[in-house]
């Protein structure tokens, strides 16, 4: 969140210094490939990962904006009061979601004091700036993997086959790899997926689709990158 603080040479050589302490882990120590996996709120800081990693691929998996609003949702139901007291924690949430970005991002977009704003309209703004980041990134030479959750959870097999072939790794072991989808990866915490959640309703829907529609995001919410 205080990147800025710090020089892009820094920057990279934490990422760097951060890599080698997790190769160092009894988990991953004897193993030849660190899977390493992001926050969403990494599109802030591509270009530092790749210069402390130039030579690992490279993935960016996403989702349509209205799953991806909804699984915000969910996890903000699971982990506390975020929805319940949504107005008084609508600048941490903003904070949280963008990766600190500036406040000045969703001017023309949501005006964050009315008292009609909804959790609905942070998710959406956050979803739109981060694909907007991926595709500048990729514009600007970013190499990597674009493919949906969406996907994912339709053809297991084929996407993770596809993830596979791109990494170079061995596919004799997606069959076991496809294990990993028979627990939840929240299991045992706060924001574990067996506890009952609401859902956005169709009118967040709708203004999710108003908000990404206008011209400072101008996104399909269904996009394929």
């Amino acid at each position: 969140m205080h990147r800025d603080d710090l020089s892009k040479n820094k920057q990279v050589a934490l990422a760097e210094a951060g890599l080698r302490f997790l190769a160092l882990l009894p988990s991953t120590s004897q193993r030849s490939t660190l899977v390493l996996k992001h926050f969403s709120q990494c599109t802030k800081v591509f270009e530092i990962w790749r210069a402390a990693s130039p030579k690992a691929k490279a993935i960016f998996m996403y989702r349509d904006a209205i799953g991806l609003c909804n699984s915000h949702y969910g996890y903000a139901q699971r982990v506390g009061d975020f929805v319940a007291k949504f107005f008084e924690h609508r600048h941490f949430l903003w904070w949280i979601m963008s990766g600190n970005e500036p406040m000045t991002f969703y001017d023309g977009l949501i005006d964050l004091d009315s008292a009609n704003l909804g959790f609905e309209d942070l998710a959406a703004c956050s979803w739109g700036l981060q694909m907007q980041e991926f595709i500048a990134a990729r514009a600007k030479g970013l190499e990597a993997m674009a493919f949906r959750y969406n996907e994912l959870l339709a053809d297991r097999e084929g996407e993770v086959e596809k993830v596979f072939h791109h990494c170079g790794l061995d596919a004799s072991k997606v069959k076991p790899a496809l294990n990993a989808f028979d627990h939840d990866s929240h299991e045992g915490e706060r924001s574990s997926r067996d506890k009952p959640v609401q859902k956005l309703d169709e009118v967040a829907y709708a203004r999710i689709r108003e908000i990404l529609a206008k011209p400072k995001l101008a996104l399909n919410p269904d996009l394929i990158l």
